[in-house]
């Protein structure tokens, strides 16, 4: 008995320490979101017509207007820009984390790309924010960041998607925003 007297804090600071480690050690499991998919092309995409009372040309300079305040630099993100057709092609990046290591520091991942395409119609316009991909020495399509069979799988995979998912969701609802937005009253506010 005075042995495991003896022996009682010993005991107890090894469970202390190993319930710590074994906090310490966890990880996040995170969950992947839905994603939309384009049933055409089977690839993720975020996008949708909408009716706007306005002109092609009002719509036209909304959208302009979107790609100027939106980009640090709107010459090098928009590709297409046709007035007459009503279509403007845009391509942009954003970066992504790994999630926060034992350090508590999230480490970089890398850059995904995509492309938003807009097409303007009185009273309406179709935009699409597409061919979004992982930047690698080639085209590395984020679904392939979904299939949790593929030897190449990896769980930070389920992270860059919520990334991805919000990083598009947010610029969407900016879009959308920026297309409700007159013209003249953003020349206005920006006398």
């Amino acid at each position: 008995m005075k042995k495991l007297f003896k022996n009682l804090p010993f005991v107890v600071l090894i469970l202390v320490a190993t319930a710590v480690s074994a906090q310490k050690g966890k990880t996040v499991d995170y969950e992947a979101p839905a994603m939309p998919v384009n049933e055409e092309s089977n690839l993720i995409s975020y996008g949708a017509v909408i009716d706007e009372k306005a002109s092609k040309d009002e719509l036209y300079k909304r959208a302009m207007n979107f790609m100027n305040s939106n980009y640090k630099n709107p010459r090098d993100v928009v590709k297409v820009q046709d007035n007459a057709k009503g279509e403007i092609e845009a391509m942009h990046r954003f970066k992504i984390f790994n999630p926060e290591g034992k350090d508590g520091v999230k480490g970089d991942a890398g850059m995904v790309t995509y492309t938003l395409n807009i097409l303007l119609k009185d009273g309406k316009y179709k935009y699409e924010f597409s061919n979004i991909t992982w930047k690698q020495a080639s085209a590395y399509g984020i679904e392939k960041w979904m299939d949790k069979t593929s030897p190449s799988y990896k769980p930070n995979f389920d992270y860059y998607l919520i990334q991805t998912d919000e990083e598009m969701k947010d610029l969407e609802a900016k879009f959308k925003a920026a297309m409700k937005i007159s013209s003249v009253e953003e020349k206005k506010a920006d006398w």
